[in-house]
């Protein structure tokens, strides 16, 4: 869920419900137009499960690459093996 919101005279945020069902936000849209479109644009990668938290830096989506970080030695040659099953 993202929703925009007025906070100066010209000035807009999104905020956005995280996975952890936090609320964070984003501000600095000159326009209403952008802010909303910045929303949609989050919940549709939400609904997708590609969507990428600014706050956390991290991916949302669960699969065999998101294991990459805990893995103590990762080559190419691991990652090209992982991304063929």
């Amino acid at each position: 869920m993202a929703w925009s919101e007025q906070i100066g005279m010209h000035s807009w945020r999104v905020r956005y419900r995280t996975g952890g069902g936090h609320t964070a936000s984003i501000s600095g849209f000159t326009t209403q137009r952008a802010a909303d479109n910045y929303a949609a644009d989050i919940e549709t990668g939400q609904r997708r499960n590609t969507w990428l938290d600014p706050a956390r830096g991290r991916h949302h989506r669960q699969g065999p690459v998101d294991d990459l970080h805990r893995r103590p030695a990762f080559t190419y040659m691991s990652l090209r093996n992982t991304l063929k099953e």
